[in-house]
């Protein structure tokens, strides 16, 4: 909690740290930033979807290989 009092800010502080006072709010995480990560995450998890998707695919192809073979044989 702070207090504003004819241009000076009055903190109640129960810790020593650095501090930065500016007269904007500074925001980690830009709306672009907050967009760009949910594409990021986004992509990811198509990623990951795609590779199991994939995996499955190898998966039932060395079954049918594995058959053909022993019908062959």
């Amino acid at each position: 909690e702070f207090i504003v009092n004819e241009g000076f800010v009055e903190l109640d502080l129960a810790h020593a740290s650095q501090y930065v006072l500016t007269p904007v709010k500074i925001s980690i995480f830009s709306d672009f930033g907050m967009v760009l990560l949910g594409v990021i995450a986004l992509l990811s998890a198509l990623m990951i979807l795609v590779f199991i998707m994939m995996s499955l695919k190898i998966r039932t192809l060395k079954r049918r290989i594995s058959r053909k073979n022993e019908i062959a044989a």
